[in-house]
């Protein structure tokens, strides 16, 4: 069966009822360019934050996997320590959002 494709988003109520309850794919093209975060999610903007000094997120020190083994990690960097380091150093962040603002973004 072909997958339902349309360019840009669509909103919420409709991709729940249409696509997730019915367990249907659909590809939305272009629509992660329609979202705030893509240009608002700056190193700026995330030392805006209050708690970038003292949030320890996990912290990944290979960014390609080559077998089932995701580490190893790094638990006692801040989020300002990341941000310094992430450009030069294969790091990256695996938590989820869970900051309200962001979120909204």
């Amino acid at each position: 069966e072909p997958i339902d494709t349309i360019e840009g988003c669509m909103d919420a109520p409709t991709f729940l009822k249409e696509y997730v309850h019915k367990h249907k794919p659909v590809l939305m093209k272009g629509c992660g360019f329609e979202m705030p975060a893509t240009t608002k999610w700056t190193d700026e903007y995330f030392m805006s934050f209050p708690d970038v000094r003292s949030w320890t997120p996990i912290v990944e020190t290979q960014k390609t996997i080559s077998r089932n083994d995701r580490g190893p990690h790094i638990f006692n960097m801040t989020f300002e320590e990341f941000l310094g380091r992430y450009k030069d150093d294969p790091y990256y962040v695996i938590n989820s959002v869970n900051n309200e603002r962001l979120r909204r973004d």
